[in-house]
């Protein structure tokens, strides 16, 4: 059965940085990974230089049916988004069983990828509920300064809600430190969010590279796919890995 990961934040926390990298170090580990940009910045379809066609995250959502996927190569693919994607609330306002429309459009891909990864909009609104109701984790990346040491409280009464109203498998929320500096006390910082918010940390832990961040702005800017060229981090290939052996 696949595993739908939602990467979920209020503000710069670099989950589309994560997104990517991600999604790269599941590929290079043998895994089928889809990338869904549900995020009307693009940011995730900029990073991988991709030409926007007919198929998109906006129209998968407004649309549904048949759907080619962009395909970067042989374990990875992407569904691009476009800035058309932020009227799509709007329009998705008459539509029934709203929340579900991605969940639904996402059944066609079940059988031909081993995970979905989705990089959500950095708010609390119907395309994030999207994201949480087709997914079975969501993880939160937060950086370790004061004001991010609060993930927002709306986002988790937003997954509370869900796992009320769903008939799938219950959401799994990790959070996940991101950008850590060498003398950040990361252990101590988890224990003591973890016992605030009753939600679990991912043992791996992201620290701050701002040399391979340059690296794929220079990839964007030279057009070329980072799948190709690019090697993420070892921190994000133990992410991979132990999101592979984790049991919900």
């Amino acid at each position: 059965m696949k595993q739908v990961i939602s990467l979920v934040s209020r503000d710069s926390s670099g989950k589309t940085f994560i997104s990517t990298c991600l999604g790269i170090a599941l590929a290079n580990l043998g895994k089928k990974v889809l990338l869904v940009d549900l995020d009307p910045q693009a940011e995730l379809t900029s990073n991988f230089s991709i030409t926007v066609t007919q198929y998109t995250s906006y129209h998968a959502m407004v649309e549904g049916g048949y759907f080619e996927v962009t395909k970067l190569g042989e374990n990875l693919s992407v569904i691009p988004s476009v800035p058309d994607l932020i009227g799509c609330e709007l329009e998705l306002i008459v539509v029934a069983d709203r929340e579900f429309v991605l969940s639904k459009f996402l059944e066609q891909f079940a059988s031909k990828y081993d995970y979905i990864i989705i990089d959500t909009p950095p708010s609390i609104g119907l395309l994030t509920a999207n994201a949480l109701f087709a997914s079975n984790m969501v993880i939160i990346p937060i950086r370790p300064e004061e004001k991010a040491l609060t993930p927002n409280k709306r986002l988790m009464e937003a997954i509370e809600k869900v796992n009320t109203l769903s008939i799938m498998k219950p959401l799994t929320a990790r959070f996940l430190l991101n950008q850590v500096g060498p003398f950040i006390p990361t252990e101590e910082l988890k224990h003591s969010l973890t016992d605030y918010y009753s939600t679990n940390f991912l043992k791996s832990t992201i620290y701050a590279n701002y040399p391979l961040n340059a690296t794929l702005y220079e990839l964007k800017n030279a057009k070329l796919n980072p799948y190709e060229h690019f090697t993420p981090l070892l921190d994000f290939k133990k992410l991979a890995l132990e999101i592979i052996n984790l049991k919900n």
